[in-house]
């Protein structure tokens, strides 16, 4: 085994018996990329249960399952490497005082290799080794060193035969509440290897706040202030603001990736932003200006020749006002405006030649603020941050939201959960993270936890069509309502989840759908926000995907509806015939969701809203 992967099967028990999960982020110094993750299971009791090492692409490199005794000590592992499907098997032993384990090596069943002699301490930590071959002879041994607050410092390897080892050591940058760390740095005899941010999910809760990893500390992200982040699509460069007192005046540089990292220049010509984006192509720059009197322009520069143009006024020239821009491969312009006749959220300029149409509002939420946009283009992802109180905290719906766009028109939209509270979101593929600020810093996280996080608001990817007939013939579903959502747990299809629902249903600014604003309170009290449109089309019903029309009937005089949908698509990860049934009397809203497996003619019930109405 190599000297990383025996530190990482060593691993000492978590004090905290709380911590179910930790998982531990791997990031290129140099050049910020994500490398992988080493993710690790305890039991409620704290006992390690499972560890897993997984690559970039969340490809398994490692699956190690941990055995334990009557006394609930380890007492072996089975792990995988790669994709083997051939199992090495550890067996251990203790010394009679508890304060020495022998690890011995199977690679083949029943026949012992080599062994690992640790010494641990009073805490059952480990603080040396010893390695021998299958023959007994001793080719190697490490000090394991320890601070006062139970972190590990390091470890340094030799080799008993000859001259050579290796010196790993770590330096912890940041820490939780309760004191644990939650970033580090790596080296090897003396020179960086890696980046580590630490997440953690505790008993009493489904799902934690990842822990984001400052991009490039000490280059990008210094000791002071940056924000406003924006790649290329090719990931090779960037631009982002610096600032110190004054929020509304930042300093604003480039970034170049080259072999070997990334070189940082400030970008001359410009004078301060109050926050600027990249062009897909890396070939112009987007910049915005602000005073505290909401005095606003936005500019463009542009490449040409290896030099940037002269700042064009984009306000004066096109009358596009608004900050936070974004812009698509295609060359449309998203923004944000404060100041519009809508109100205050995400618009879209069109491309128009050189220019841009008037703005037109595309996303402007009643309440809060959603601000900051990120899309490739006019249809699909559309990344915005939402704030809808005055502390911005990383709970209920604040955070970074997925809406999905059809020609600008938003389809539906959901939270990412799992990430905090930020803004100037962007996925970076080449370097398989995704990319935010939280105004102090810049931030990364994997591209694969993140996706880990989105809702589940796509039926297929494609479009579903814009819609056609207005929203007049669904009225019976506008208004307040409060109960409900039980449903089969997607882990086991058995154990019946209920979940306290709310849902306010109101029409759309154009008329032509009706929107409407799920809120969940789970288990362990988070609020998750959901929000759909619907409305007619030629091909059929959007609501949250395309559904066709199987029965409507209505008796207005007596306040009763029904509406029966089907959908050819998946379930749990299977192929699926999906029907919903919506049905409305006496004030009360019911909406069941059927589902019927390829290949299966049983069909079960996954959920069911049932719902009061609370207000017209």
């Amino acid at each position: 085994m190599s000297l990383l992967f025996v530190a990482l099967a060593a691993a000492v028990l978590m004090p905290d018996t709380t911590i179910i999960q930790e998982r531990i982020d791997r990031f290129d110094p140099a050049s910020g990329a994500f490398l992988g993750s080493q993710t690790t299971w305890f039991g409620p009791d704290g006992r390690r249960l499972r560890e897993e090492v997984t690559d970039s692409a969340g490809v398994k490199e490692l699956v190690f399952l941990v055995l334990h005794d009557a006394d609930g000590r380890e007492a072996g592992a089975v792990y995988f490497e790669g994709n083997s499907k051939e199992p090495t098997r550890e067996v251990y032993s203790y010394s009679l005082n508890g304060r020495e384990k022998t690890a011995v090596y199977f690679y083949e069943p029943g026949v012992g290799s080599d062994r690992t002699v640790y010494e641990l301490d009073g805490e059952g930590r480990e603080v040396a080794k010893r390695y021998y071959r299958a023959n007994g002879s001793q080719y190697g041994e490490e000090d394991v060193l320890w601070d006062g607050r139970g972190n590990q410092l390091g470890w340094d390897f030799r080799y008993t035969e000859r001259e050579g080892g290796a010196s790993f050591r770590y330096q912890y940058q940041a820490f939780d509440d309760a004191d644990r760390w939650t970033r580090r740095s790596m080296f090897r005899d003396g020179s960086p290897l890696r980046l580590e941010a630490r997440s953690l999910v505790m008993l009493d809760e489904e799902d934690g706040l990842v822990t984001p990893m400052p991009f490039l500390p000490g280059l990008v992200s210094t000791e002071g202030s940056e924000t406003s982040p924006s790649f290329s699509a090719d990931g090779q460069v960037m631009v982002f603001a610096r600032y110190g007192d004054d929020w509304y005046r930042k300093n604003p540089f480039i970034a170049f990736r080259e072999t070997g990292g990334w070189r940082v220049e400030a970008l001359e010509g410009m004078g301060q932003v109050y926050n600027l984006t990249l062009s897909p192509d890396g070939k112009a720059i987007f910049f915005a200006t602000n005073t505290e009197a909401g005095e606003r322009a936005l500019f463009r520069i542009e490449l040409s020749g290896g030099e940037w143009s002269e700042p064009e006024n984009l306000s004066e020239v096109h009358g596009v006002v608004g900050t936070y821009p974004s812009l698509t491969e295609a060359g449309d312009l998203f923004i944000f405006d404060a100041g519009g006749e809508a109100g205050a959220g995400i618009f879209l300029a069109r491309k128009d030649g050189e220019g841009f149409r008037a703005s037109e509002p595309v996303f402007v939420p009643e309440g809060g603020t959603t601000f900051d946009a990120f899309a490739e283009g006019l249809s699909g992802m559309l990344l915005v941050s939402r704030c809808v109180d005055d502390i911005c905290e990383s709970n209920g719906p604040n955070g970074i939201w997925e809406l999905h766009l059809d020609d600008g028109v938003v389809m539906s939209a959901g939270k990412i959960q799992g990430l905090p509270y930020a803004w100037g979101v962007q996925p970076v593929e080449a370097l398989g993270i995704m990319v935010f600020t939280d105004g102090e810093d810049i931030l990364s996280v994997p591209l694969a936890v993140a996706d880990r996080g989105r809702p589940s608001i796509h039926s297929s990817g494609e479009s579903v069509g814009s819609p056609g007939e207005d929203a007049n013939g669904y009225d019976f579903l506008m208004g307040s309502w409060e109960g409900v959502l039980e449903y089969l747990d997607y882990g086991d299809n058995e154990t019946l989840v209920s979940l306290t629902t709310r849902l306010s249903c109101h029409r759309s600014d154009d008329g032509q759908a009706l929107v409407l604003e799920f809120s969940y309170e789970e288990p362990n009290g988070r609020i998750v926000s959901d929000i759909e449109r619907l409305f007619e089309t030629e091909e059929g019903l959007n609501l949250g995907g395309l559904w066709q029309i199987v029965e409507r009937s209505e008796n207005p005089s007596a306040g009763v509806y029904r509406l029966e949908l089907m959908q050819e698509g998946e379930d749990n990860g299977r192929e699926a015939s999906i029907r919903n049934v919506v049905e409305v009397e006496d004030e009360t809203l019911t909406i069941t969701k059927y589902v019927r497996y390829a290949g299966s003619a049983a069909e079960f019930q996954r959920n069911q809203y049932r719902l009061r109405r609370t207000g017209g």
